[in-house]
């Protein structure tokens, strides 16, 4: 981490010379201090994950969020500007660190000999470098907007991109950590290991198509509402992108079972591939403007996907075809419920009716539809999603009873 931080120290003046943003030298300085702070946070957030602790890590993550929220509110009324988001990140980051060290219990000082870690140190290497190539796809859109269309538009095609995949910013991370943490208790068991990614796959497919395609079809009315006129221009964006989150989403299985069994240069292959085709799209894309980089992720990360799983799926015995069939009836269900709630819309305009009514009333109708048609067509998986969740629930209300 410190010869990051000394290689980002180097390289920030050349991102305000990327951006023609003076100022993003400095901010760019301040905010990597996080790495430095993550030296501190590493080791004990993996005892967490090895103990599969999860609710010691979201409490970690709760506390974060409170004091990271609070010192921006702060610092943003006292005039600190776009500061105030930099402190107010690095504020929650020693938070963080703070809570996890009184939880982990797992001081340790450092030791920078290498001796008896090499398969380690392979395997680490191999994660580092996929996670580096996966934040250069991840970012690569919005650099490259930024660069062609300008500053006004990188603005509009980020508030699109956050309000697409903020379901998705709350749950990749656990997602990560669970599967990683479950995938390689069962590396050694096949069949055991086939059949929990094929469930992780159906019931996390389940929830993410019907959220995100419900995102999409009520898109122009929320923008509108929230936001206001004048980011109508977000509206297209938001719409595509929400389409495509889903698979997105569900991309972040497959690593996870790859790390899982041991194979995280299968992992690197595929992020390997996805920062060749997806930069590319996204610089063609943006000759037409933002509806061509965002119909740039509609047609080539698709793609992209159907590559990296084909890839991966023979390495964990799973037929693209059991795949495809996991995902088939969300996929289905989920475009039938957007079809209807657009057509709803529009018969909503023609009645006069209000934008936060025709938004209500949307939301509703559409939740009703899919509820329905999972139901009628995916009892088994609905079920299976619902003592999943009432478990945990049932056992917290009774203990809130006893007490």
């Amino acid at each position: 981490n410190l010869t990051l931080y000394a290689l980002l120290w180097g390289l920030a003046p050349l991102a305000a010379d990327v951006f023609n943003e003076p100022q993003l030298c400095p901010i760019v300085r301040t905010v990597g201090l996080q790495l430095l702070i993550n030296i501190w946070y590493t080791i004990p957030d993996a005892v967490l994950v090895r103990r599969m602790d999860f609710r010691t890590k979201s409490i970690v993550h709760f506390a974060m969020m409170i004091v990271g929220s609070l010192l921006t509110l702060l610092l943003a009324m006292s005039g600190f500007g776009v500061w105030s988001i930099v402190f107010g990140n690095l504020g929650g980051a020693i938070a963080q660190v703070l809570v996890l060290q009184y939880f982990a219990r797992a001081r340790l000082r450092p030791r920078f000999s290498l001796a008896g870690v090499g398969s380690l140190a392979r395997f680490g290497g191999y994660v580092t470098f996929d996670r580096l190539l996966w934040y250069v796809y991840a970012q690569s859109d919005a650099l490259i907007v930024g660069k062609l269309l300008g500053k006004e538009s990188l603005g509009v095609y980020s508030v699109a991109m956050h309000l697409a995949t903020l379901p998705m910013q709350k749950v990749t991370g656990t997602l990560n950590d669970i599967g990683f943490a479950a995938f390689s208790r069962l590396q050694d068991d096949s069949a055991a290991l086939r059949d929990a990614f094929i469930r992780s796959v159906r019931l996390l497919a389940l929830v993410a198509f019907p959220v995100f395609f419900g995102i999409a079809s009520v898109a122009p009315e929320a923008v509108q509402l929230f936001l206001g006129a004048r980011w109508d221009a977000a509206a297209f964006p938001l719409v595509v992108l929400s389409l495509v989150a889903p698979l997105r989403l569900l991309s972040t299985v497959t690593p996870s079972t790859l790390y899982g069994i041991g194979r995280a240069d299968a992992s690197v292959t595929n992020n390997l591939m996805i920062c060749l085709i997806m930069p590319a799209s996204f610089a063609i894309g943006a000759r037409w403007g933002l509806i061509g980089v965002s119909l740039a992720w509609a047609i080539a990360y698709p793609l992209c996907f159907l590559l990296m799983q084909h890839r991966s799926l023979k390495l964990i015995s799973v037929r693209m075809a059991e795949y495809l069939a996991a995902i088939c009836v969300p996929v289905l269900t989920s475009a039938a419920m957007f079809l209807a709630v657009h057509l709803l819309r529009q018969l909503l305009q023609l009645g006069g009716f209000s934008l936060s009514w025709i938004l209500l009333l949307s939301i509703c109708a559409g939740a009703a539809m899919y509820i329905a048609l999972a139901w009628l067509f995916q009892r088994e998986g609905c079920i299976e999603l619902l003592t999943l969740i009432s478990k945990p629930l049932a056992k917290r209300l009774g203990v809130a009873i006893a007490t």
